[in-house]
């Protein structure tokens, strides 16, 4: 049998919480942790890419005690909109996940990476590593506020993009950019299909 742990944790006012679906558009989304090219122990690793994928990345249990003192503050302001954390399939599907969370509103995201890869970087290997922490979507009017908490509690975090009313999932990179229509994406899911990265 496969070893499971399981953690459980209480919710002093439930009132409090959110779910993972979008729900604004014009909203930021925002990396609690940070992107990196990693992609050992990744599904990327092991049914697509042909390159070495290396070791896994080793967490950093001081950032993550940040990350997670970080998100629990900002429910209890009531100012997180949506939140889901970067596991199976990295922030890209991460993100595809949060715009079929936003049914029947069906917002999308505009996200741009180019920061942080430099010229010539494999875009995939970014998007589909599977440690980096969560992903939260925060009304602009409570950036300040969230902003606050951040360096508060001195937690690694960078911009993503913005939620939008269009139903597509939007990525820029440096030289190039991929378009993934809402509609695709929930084909893929609920058909069991890969979440190809098609990248031009």
């Amino acid at each position: 049998p496969t070893p499971i742990v399981a953690a459980a944790g209480r919710v002093d006012d439930v009132s409090c919480c959110q779910n993972q679906g979008l729900k604004g558009s014009g909203s930021k989304l925002i990396l609690l942790g940070g992107l990196h090219d990693r992609i050992g122990g990744s599904e990327y690793a092991r049914q697509i890419s042909n390159e070495p994928a290396g070791e896994p990345p080793v967490p950093d249990f001081k950032n993550e005690t940040r990350i997670i003192k970080t998100i629990l503050n900002a429910y209890e302001k009531r100012i997180v909109l949506a939140a889901h954390d970067i596991s199976h399939g990295g922030v890209l599907v991460t993100l595809a996940e949060m715009m079929l969370g936003s049914a029947p509103f069906d917002k999308g995201c505009r996200i741009d990476i180019t920061s942080e890869m430099a010229p010539g970087n494999s875009p995939e290997r970014y998007l589909f590593s599977e440690f980096g922490g969560i992903v939260v979507e925060i009304d602009p009017k409570d950036w300040p506020e969230f902003e606050t908490i951040l360096e508060t509690y001195q937690t690694p975090w960078q911009p993503l993009g913005d939620t939008t009313d269009e139903r597509v999932l939007a990525v820029k990179w440096p030289g190039g950019q991929a378009d993934w229509p809402l509609e695709d994406i929930d084909t893929a899911f609920r058909n069991g299909g890969k979440f190809n990265p098609l990248f031009a």
